[in-house]
C-alpha cells in the first residue's frame, strides 16, 4: 500500500463522515483538494511527507491510476498523468482543471467501517478483496461480451447461409426454368407432349423418337452423342424405334 491507496482511504472514510452523498455524486476538482481531503488534514493519516507528495498522489488519484475515480474529462486525465511521466514531473497540473467533476468508482469503495486505523495488514487484505471484486466483475463483462459477439457471428453466419441456400434455390429453379425442354417437351417448339410415346410432336410436327445407328439404343431429338455408345448421333441416318 502506498500514498495512493492510502489517500484514498482517506477520501473514502471522510466522505463517509462528512459528505456520504459524495460517494455516489461528482464533485470537482477543487473540491476534492480545498474540502475532500485537503493536505492538512491528510498528511499525518496518509503518512504524507510533503506537500509535494501529497500533490502527486492526488494527481496518481486524478489521471485515473488504479481506477479509483472516473471522470468524463480525459483530457484531464491525460494532462495530468503526462506531468507525472516527465522527466522533472509536474505534479501541479490538475490546478488548471479545478471545474472539472469526477467521482469515485462503485467498484473500488472499500465496504463500511472505517478502515484507516486498521492494522495495515488488514488494509492491505481490505484493498486486495476489493481489487479482486473488480477484476471478477471486469472478467464477467468481458466473458458477457464475448457471448455475446459469439452469438451475433452465429446469427451472422446463419442469415449468410439460408441467404445462400435461397439463392441457390432460386438459381435451380431458373436453370429448371431456362433448361433444354427433356422428356415430356418437344425439343423443336417445347410444348408439352402427350402423356402416351409419341413419334412426332403433334404441335409442329418434329420427330421425337430415333435410334443410335451403331448399337440401336434409343436416344431424343438434340442429342449429338449417344448416351450408351457413345456415338456421333446424324439425324439423317438416323433410324426410328
Amino acid at each position: 500500500m502506498d500514498d495512493l491507496d492510502r489517500l484514498y482511504i482517506e477520501l473514502v472514510e471522510l466522505l463517509r463522515q462528512n459528505r456520504p452523498e459524495a460517494l455516489a455524486e461528482p464533485v470537482t476538482v477543487a473540491q476534492l483538494y480545498r474540502d475532500c481531503v485537503p493536505y492538512q488534514r491528510v498528511r499525518e493519516t496518509a503518512k504524507l511527507s510533503s506537500h509535494d507528495d501529497y500533490e502527486t498522489a492526488l494527481s496518481r488519484l486524478l489521471a485515473g491510476e488504479r481506477g479509483y475515480l472516473i471522470t468524463d474529462a480525459l483530457d484531464m486525465q491525460a494532462e495530468v498523468k503526462a506531468g507525472l511521466e516527465e522527466t522533472y514531473p509536474d505534479a501541479r497540473r490538475f490546478h488548471a482543471f479545478s471545474d472539472v467533476k469526477v467521482r469515485l468508482n462503485q467498484e473500488r469503495i472499500p465496504p463500511p467501517g472505517d478502515i484507516r486505523y486498521a492494522p495495515p495488514e488488514l488494509q492491505e487484505e481490505v484493498m486486495q478483496q476489493v481489487e479482486e471484486e473488480r477484476l471478477a466483475q471486469v472478467e464477467a463483462k468481458a466473458a458477457e461480451l464475448e457471448r455475446s459477439e459469439l452469438r451475433r457471428q452465429a446469427e451472422e453466419a446463419a442469415a449468410v447461409e439460408a441467404s445462400s441456400s435461397e439463392s441457390q434455390e432460386q438459381a435451380d429453379q431458373e436453370g429448371a426454368a431456362t433448361a433444354e425442354p427433356g422428356v415430356g417437351a418437344c425439343a423443336n417448339c417445347g410444348s408439352t407432349l402427350p402423356d402416351q410415346i409419341v413419334m412426332y410432336c403433334p404441335y409442329c410436327g418434329e420427330r421425337q423418337r430415333y435410334v443410335c445407328p451403331a448399337c440401336g439404343a434409343e436416344t431424343q431429338l438434340g442429342w449429338r452423342f449417344c448416351g450408351e455408345c457413345g456415338e456421333s448421333l446424324d439425324r439423317s441416318s438416323s433410324e426410328s424405334a
